[in-house]
């Protein structure tokens, strides 16, 4: 699994990039993106950013991760803000079995075709109080509308995920980290 995250990746405050002779950049991305050429995954990405702050910490390392693809010309990136989104709570109903679908008509309902279409995921978590926030919260729970009878995300089945982490301290994100392990291995993605 590729976890980038800003308690190892340090970013200068004024210009938004990495400090040169942090141990894990260049080094660490390059090894990303190395990685990813070789299994050819230049197709459809989509950024799920969750942190409200557009100029923080985690959209500067996701940025960071993304710019570095773009230099490809047979890519498209897409980037969805969850703050700007309205996606309201999953209530556990299971209204959605079955139809790959939430009942509920919110902005949820069209991000789903995004996550079918798309053949790499970048997930932008801020770590608040040891786990992700309540944005990316709620969009993970929404998930669940697609899950199919053998309970897997089929649309998600064997793509690749990059997730992008910001915290103050490596422990801190560690029961997000955990998640998105189990997650990984129930959904049986590709780790980028």
């Amino acid at each position: 699994m590729t976890i980038i995250s800003s308690y190892t990746l340090l970013i200068c405050k004024q210009k938004k990039r990495a400090i040169p002779g942090c141990s894990c950049y260049p080094s660490r991305l390059e090894r990303v993106f190395v990685r990813l050429r070789k299994r050819g995954i230049y197709l459809k990405i989509l950024s799920v950013q969750g942190s409200p702050n557009k100029n923080g910490n985690t959209s500067t390392i996701s940025n960071m991760f993304l710019e570095g693809l773009q230099s490809r010309q047979d890519l498209f990136i897409e980037t969805v803000w969850l703050n700007d989104l309205d996606i309201k709570p999953c209530n556990g109903c299971f209204g959605c079995t079955g139809k790959y679908r939430c009942i509920k008509s919110d902005d949820m309902n069209e991000i789903y075709g995004k996550i079918e279409s798309s053949d790499l995921y970048v997930f932008g978590v801020p770590i608040y109080r040891w786990f992700m926030n309540a944005q990316f919260k709620l969009y993970i729970d929404r998930l669940t509308a697609l899950l199919s009878g053998d309970e897997k995300i089929n649309a998600m089945v064997g793509k690749n995920l990059v997730i992008g982490m910001s915290c103050n301290f490596q422990e801190c994100a560690d029961c997000t980290t955990k998640m998105f392990n189990d997650f990984g291995k129930w959904v049986n993605m590709k780790w980028a």
